[in-house]
This record gives structure tokens, sequence and C-alpha cells, in this order.
């Protein structure tokens, strides 16, 4: 945890603070050009604080007087957050002193920015911008709405967002974080896929958007673990668990973490919320086991939800790390539709939709957001060797459809897509040019 920042760990993306930005690098690590926060927008670097958010989805039908709006129009930068997240901090620490409770602040304070307390603010927010800021020269043909849970979890009851790249230079390097150089995420920075004399001058800054709707199954899968409560038995006999720990345990290797967002690898037979809030330990983990070579199933299966989606050390097989580096994606999500009592997991739950408002950035779509997708529907990825006979892993249990021939992990589609796009997020410098282009 930055110092800076220190009242702020729930935070999965903590940034460097501003006065430790931009710094000559410690040892033989080269300096690299750095993007300039004031430019990037927010949700890109660091994302938002938020517990609501909109996405409005327009038409233009006033050319001229959208233009003059855009001129007028003012996104969050990256350098606003950090901002923001000052505040946030220096509250929470003023309130930990006093003796007060903390957990009302962050959405309080972020409301200064961002206004997304709540639907119903944001949705006067964007009415605000469709017909003051843009002077109803937008015709708004859709709009998702978001909200954080209660418990700040996904539909399925388990802590989303752990693992997230760490920018160089740009964001605090927790262990076990994949760092990545700033081009990975933002265009026109080293580690941009495209060479920059092949990008345009204004999509430096930017960034490539993911947005999905992503519908959730969640009783299908809450059936599904709950039926599979007594499988630690062929796996874990010795455990003696119960058949509620049977089930928390069964859903642990489904995802490769428990609710808390422990992960089994480290916590293989119960749950560690202790180790799920410490940022040093929760993600400093390979799937390795000393004396046993290469990668390894004891702990985590093959094709757990984190091994398919985001590979660790694959040594020596592939990708090598510097290629999963590369494919790295930021992911700025929120869940929709209302909440799971999961303390009470067996009762029947209505037939209504929730699901996530998937958002990732990347600068390669294709090397990040479809490579990743890619990989969770695989069922020979990651591939150990070439050897005829060798572990199958299977689809990503979550994400996947049909079965694993290898794997003690029954996958069925718990996740749907019911539509999305991909877009170019600008940088600010790009947009306020845009506003005065004749």
């Amino acid at each position: 945890m930055s110092p800076h920042y220190s009242n702020l760990s729930k935070r999965s993306i903590i940034p460097l603070h501003p006065s430790l930005q931009n710094k000559p690098p410690k040892g033989p690590q080269e300096a690299i050009e750095l993007p300039d926060l004031h430019n990037v927008q927010g949700d890109i670097c660091f994302t938002f604080p938020k517990d609501a958010e909109q996405f409005a989805f327009f038409h233009i039908k006033d050319a001229a007087a959208f233009k003059k709006g855009l001129g007028s129009f003012l996104p969050t930068s990256c350098f606003a957050v950090t901002e923001i997240l000052d505040k946030i901090d220096h509250a929470k620490q003023t309130a930990r002193s006093c003796g007060e409770p903390i957990s009302r602040i962050e959405t309080k304070l972020s409301q200064i920015a961002f206004s997304p307390s709540d639907a119903e603010h944001c949705k006067g927010v964007v009415e605000s911008i469709e017909k003051v800021t843009f002077n109803s020269s937008i015709t708004i043909l859709h709009l998702e709405v978001g909200n954080v849970l209660p418990d700040r979890k996904e539909h399925f009851g388990y802590c989303d967002g752990i693992s997230q790249p760490a920018i160089r230079g740009c964001t605090v390097p927790h262990p076990g974080r994949t760092v990545v150089d700033p081009g990975v995420l933002i265009l026109g920075y080293p580690g941009d896929p495209v060479d920059v004399d092949k990008r345009p001058a204004w999509a430096k800054g930017g960034s490539m958007m993911v947005f999905r709707k992503l519908e959730q199954d969640v009783p299908g899968f809450i059936q599904n673990v709950v039926s599979h409560g007594d499988e630690w038995r062929k796996v874990i006999p010795d455990a003696n668990l119960t058949h509620e720990q049977g089930i928390a345990w069964y859903g642990a290797r489904l995802f490769g973490r428990w609710r808390s967002g422990a992960p089994i690898q480290l916590a293989p037979i119960h749950d560690d919320p202790e180790l799920a809030e410490d940022d040093q330990r929760n993600n400093d983990f390979d799937f390795t086991i000393p004396g046993e070579p290469g990668p390894s199933d004891r702990y985590c299966p093959f094709n757990a939800h984190i091994r398919k989606t985001a590979p660790r050390n694959l040594d020596p097989y592939k990708p090598t790390r510097e290629e999963l580096a590369a494919s790295s994606i930021l992911r700025a999500g929120i869940p929709y539709g209302p909440p799971v009592n999961h303390q009470q997991p067996h009762n029947p739950l209505p037939n209504v939709e929730r699901g996530l408002l998937f958002v990732c950035y990347q600068s390669s779509i294709e090397g990040g957001f479809l490579l990743q997708t890619q990989w969770a529907l695989d069922r020979d990825f990651p591939k150990f060797g070439d050897t005829v006979g060798g572990p199958q892993p299977g689809q990503d249990p979550i994400l996947g459809e049909a079965p694993s021939r290898s794997s003690d992990i029954r996958p069925r589609s718990y996740v749907r897509s019911r539509g999305g796009e991909y877009f170019f997020v600008p940088s600010i410098s790009t947009l306020k040019t845009w506003a005065s282009a004749k």
C-alpha cells in the first residue's frame, strides 16, 4: 500500500502519488515515456471510484451543435482521479482518528467529480449532459444502469477485480501484480503493439474500450455449486468438511478464489478473509508446487476461471511472462440488476435479469480482450508440451459451455452476452481538437 493512500485498502488499483510519478526509476530499469495523466481519461488508468454508473448510447443529430457542446465538456482525467482519491483518503483518516464510521465517505466525496451515488442522480447527470451540455444535439437511444452491490462483490458472490495490471511508473506494483508498460493500455506509449509512427497523432493518450452486457445465471450457478457440495471427498477425502464448507470449496475451485477473494492456491481447503484483505499477499502466488515440475493443479484446477483468463508463470510453457503481460487488460465494469442474498442460497431466486456491465481497456482489442476470451474457451489452453495424453485443462467453468474431459470441474454456461461494442476512448486534448475542427 502506498503511504499516500494508506486508507484505500479496498481498492485493487492504487495510483503512485503524483509526487512520485515521472521520477527516474531505481536500479537498472530504463526510464520510459509515461502518459500525461492530465490528458488521459480517468477510468483508463485507475478506474473511477463509483457506486453507480450509467452508459448512454446516443445518436448525433446536429453535428455543429454537438461540436460546440463538446468544446465545453470536460472529462475527468486520471490526474483528477488521484486528487479525488487524495480527498477520500484524507477524509477516511480524519474519520478514523475521530472514531467515526468510514464506510460512506468514498460515496459522498466521489459525488464531487462523478455524481454516481445512486442511479437517480446518475440519470439527472445524463439528462443534463444531453439537454444542457450538448443542447439537445444528441438523442440518447439506450441506457444501461449499473450499481455496485452492497458487499462490493459480483452477483455470483465473489470479489472481482482483485488482479489488475499495474502500469509501470503510474500504479503501485503490489506483490504478484503484473507490471505492464503504459502502451499495453494506452495508445502511443512504450508497450503499444503498434509502432508509434503507424498510429495517427490524435490516437496518442487514448485507449480501446470493450463494453459487454453479460447476463449471469445466478440460480443455475448456485444450483450447480450446491449439488457438488460433496465433491471434496474425491479430491481431499481427509479434509472432513461439512456440506456447507464443501459448497464453498467447490465454488472456489470454479473461480480459483474464495468468495472473500483469497486465492485457493494459498488457502486450498478453507477461506482466509485475512489473506484476501492483504494486498501484499492476495496476488503474490503462482501455480507451482515445490518439488513438482511445471505448473500444478493440486490446489487450483487448470481450468479455474483465474487460470484461464489471467494465467501466471507458465514456464517453461507458453505464453511467456512477457506475452502474458502484453495481453493484459484493465477491467472497470459494474454489476447491474438486484443483488442476491447469498446467506440463503437454497431459496428460489426471482427470475430477474442481473449481471455485469463489463468494461475493459487496452491498446489492442485483438491482443487483449479477444485473446483472453479465446484462452477461456480453448479446452487445450494452456498447452503443456506436445506429448499425447498430457493434461487437457478444459474450458473456463464460468464462461465456457462444453464439459472438460479431464477436469473435475463440470462447466455449463452461466454467463451470456446480451450485446456490446468496441469503442475508442480519445485523450482529452484530442476531444478539444475535434471540438474546434472546421
